[in-house]
């Protein structure tokens, strides 16, 4: 067993598609000649794949007096990859310029949908564009707290491990959680060309305690990166600055090697903003 330290890092001057449950309001906005043409989404996940980024976010509805609104519907843009499956990163060229919290423009976007991942959206060769900035931060209050249960699978052996009959079922592979108690483990881990940076999380989400949960959004990854222990098989705990007031957007991988799908934290959303300001 590895030895755990414990640790808190402080931040610098922190101050089938799914039907829509329910909408949100957002700021007015106008547009010119109408909605622009396209699907906007909130960016809620931005999270290292396969060389790439896996994009996603719920989708953003214009309506026809200007405003907007936050649906349910969650929307993962993709690219086919060579065997064909539409699961495929978003180059790291068009993600550079996008963080979290930003609402992007999808051009003529064709849904995809998979069993395990409906919210797949085949995009063009230039997915997106960035249209602006969300700053009504505390209106996914109400997004986290109609997200329901996270999946779990009592047959696997993990916390973030979950069978294809289960992931088959779920009908959705993406949402956002608020966690309670939540401690990022930070370690080393020996790979065939050197040493590996790793980052899980833990914590409870009502009533069940979750631990393991890799983390892949680079924001965290920016954080931590000189906070790792210095030799494998040592664990580092760490708790983000604000404590628990942060947001989780969970997302379920398509199907591995193993036979299973896997629970990813793919994006940590600040309840400021800073972390994903400044990081993302």
């Amino acid at each position: 067993m590895g030895v755990q330290i414990r640790s808190s890092v402080v931040l610098p001057n922190l101050p089938t598609l799914i039907v829509c449950l329910f909408s949100i309001d957002l700021p007015r906005i106008t547009f010119q000649g109408g909605c622009v043409v396209g699907k906007q989404i909130l960016v809620l996940a931005k999270s290292w794949k396969e060389g790439g980024f896996c994009i996603a976010g719920p989708e953003v509805i214009c309506r026809s007096d200007g405003t907007r609104s936050l649906s349910a519907n969650w929307v993962r843009p993709v690219h086919p990859k060579n065997d064909g499956q539409m699961t495929g990163p978003i180059s790291t060229v068009f993600c550079n310029q996008v963080s979290v919290l930003d609402i992007i423009r999808l051009d003529e976007p064709e849904h995809v949908p998979s069993q395990v991942q409906p919210e797949n959206w085949r995009v063009a060769v230039r997915p997106f564009s960035r249209e602006s900035r969300f700053t009504r931060i505390e209106l996914l209050h109400s997004l986290a707290k109609r997200s329901g249960s996270i999946w779990s699978d009592s047959q696997t052996a993990r916390d973030d491990q979950v069978s294809a009959a289960t992931a088959e079922a779920s009908g959705r592979s993406l949402m956002l959680v608020a966690p309670e108690n939540l401690v990022f483990s930070l370690r080393l881990q020996e790979c065939q060309y050197g040493l590996k940076q790793r980052i899980s999380v833990s914590f409870t989400h009502e009533g069940r305690y979750y631990t393991g949960i890799p983390v892949t959004d680079p924001a965290v990854c920016r954080v931590y990166k000189n906070q790792f222990p210095r030799t494998p098989g040592q664990v580092l705990e760490c708790a983000l600055h604000n404590g628990d007031r942060y947001w989780l957007t969970l997302s379920l991988s398509p199907r591995w090697k193993d036979g299973n799908h896997y629970i990813l934290a793919a994006a940590v959303v600040d309840y400021t903003g800073y972390l994903n300001r400044t990081y993302g």
